[in-house]
C-alpha cells in the first residue's frame, strides 16, 4: 500500500513538473525559436523555421488528441457506472478522464474510488450486494482499459499525429519500459517529431526538396463509391434499353404478321 501511494505521489509530482514545463516552453517558444534560428546560417533559416513549425504542429495535435482521449474515457466510464447504478458516476468519470494523462497507472488509480463507492454504498437499483457490485466495477474498468490500450489510444493519438496504430502501441510499450510513465506519455509525440526530423535529414542528404509538396486531391475525379454507382447505373440503363428494343422488335413482328393475309 505504501509503495502504491508513493508511486501515485511521484507520478503526480512528475505530471505537475511536466505540465508547468510545457506552459513555460509554450510561453517562451517564440524567444527560443528566434535565438535558435539566428544562430544558424542564413541559407538554412527558412527550412529550419518550417521544420520547427511542423514539430510544433505535432505537439499541438498530440495534446489535442490527449484531451479527446480524456473526454472519450470520461464518457465511457460515466455511461458504464450509470448502467451499474454506482452513485456519483459523473464525479468518478471526471476522475477517470483526468487520470488518463498518467499512462498505465492512471486507470488503475481511477478504479480505487469507484470500488470504494461500490463497497460502501452499493448500487442504486441493481439487486446485488455491495461486494458483487465492486467486482462488476473492477471488471468494467479492466474492460475499459483493455479497449483503451488496444483500440482507443492507438486510433485517437495515432490519427492526431498521423502514425499507424501499431507504431503508437509499440512506442508506448517501449517508452514505458525504458523511461517509465513519462516515457509512455511522451512516446507518441517523440516518434512523430523524430519522423519529421529524419524525413528532413534524409531528403537533404539525397539532394531532394526538404519538404515534399502536399498531395492535393483531384476534386474533379469522382470518389470510388460514386464511380461504382455510376457504372452500375449505366449497366442498368443499358439493360433497360436492350429490353425495350427487344420488346419493340417483337411488337413489329406481330404487327407485320397481322397485316399479312
Amino acid at each position: 500500500m505504501a509503495g502504491l501511494v508513493g508511486n501515485i505521489f511521484s507520478s503526480a509530482i512528475l505530471f505537475i513538473f511536466v505540465f508547468l514545463s510545457a506552459i513555460h516552453l509554450t510561453l517562451s517558444a517564440a524567444r527560443y525559436r528566434e535565438a535558435l534560428v539566428a544562430a544558424l546560417p542564413e541559407i538554412y533559416r527558412p527550412e529550419i523555421v518550417e521544420l520547427l513549425h511542423r514539430i510544433g504542429r505535432v505537439w499541438v495535435a498530440f495534446f489535442r488528441g490527449q484531451v479527446t482521449l480524456m473526454i472519450i474515457i470520461g464518457l465511457v466510464v460515466w455511461v458504464g457506472l450509470s448502467i451499474l447504478g454506482v452513485p456519483g458516476a459523473m464525479s468518478l468519470a471526471i476522475i477517470a478522464g483526468l487520470l488518463e494523462v498518467v499512462p498505465n497507472l492512471g486507470p488503475v488509480v481511477a478504479t480505487i474510488p469507484a470500488v470504494i463507492v461500490a463497497l460502501l454504498q452499493g448500487s442504486t437499483y441493481l439487486p446485488v450486494n455491495n461486494f458483487v457490485l465492486a467486482l462488476l466495477v473492477i471488471g468494467f474498468y479492466v474492460l475499459v482499459q483493455q479497449l483503451e490500450n488496444s483500440i482507443i489510444v492507438p486510433r485517437v493519438l495515432g490519427e492526431a499525429v498521423e502514425l499507424p496504430a501499431l507504431v503508437v502501441m509499440s512506442g508506448v510499450l517501449i517508452g514505458g519500459t525504458s523511461a517509465g510513465i513519462l516515457g509512455a506519455l511522451l512516446a507518441t509525440p517523440v516518434i512523430a517529431m523524430s519522423r519529421e526530423i529524419l524525413s528532413y535529414t534524409y531528403r537533404k542528404l539525397q539532394g531532394l526538396p526538404p519538404f515534399p509538396p502536399p498531395i492535393t486531391p483531384d476534386l474533379t475525379a469522382a470518389p470510388p463509391r460514386q464511380l461504382w454507382w455510376g457504372r452500375l447505373r449505366a449497366r442498368l440503363l443499358q439493360s433497360k434499353q436492350a429490353v425495350k428494343q427487344q420488346q419493340a422488335a417483337v411488337a413489329d413482328e406481330r404487327s407485320e404478321a397481322a397485316d399479312k393475309p
